[in-house]
């Protein structure tokens, strides 16, 4: 382990001490726990960030896979007659 010196105004180092109290733990075991939890945090952030990176790598991989297919139907065409049976059934 190694000692890093922190500076908390007095008011920030009583609430730190009267919590530790609580708890029952030392202020320096609370300060370790918040650290801890505050590099999880930014770890899962980077992971996430990693995992949206790979999915969008994943989708720009497969973008315009059926574009030269010629057995699809045309889904403009399908999609327009939709709108003229939904308008028509007034």
């Amino acid at each position: 382990m190694s000692l890093i010196e922190i500076d908390l105004n007095e008011e920030t180092r009583k609430r730190l001490e009267a919590l530790a109290t609580r708890r029952g733990k030392t202020p320096v075991e609370l300060v370790n726990d918040a650290v801890e939890k505050l590099v999880a945090e930014e770890l899962s952030e980077e992971d996430e960030h990693k995992q949206f990176l790979a999915w969008r790598e994943a989708l720009l991989a497969i973008k315009g896979m059926w574009a030269d297919r010629t057995d699809l139907p045309d889904f403009v065409d399908i999609r327009r007659s939709m709108d003229r049976d939904l308008w028509e059934k007034k």
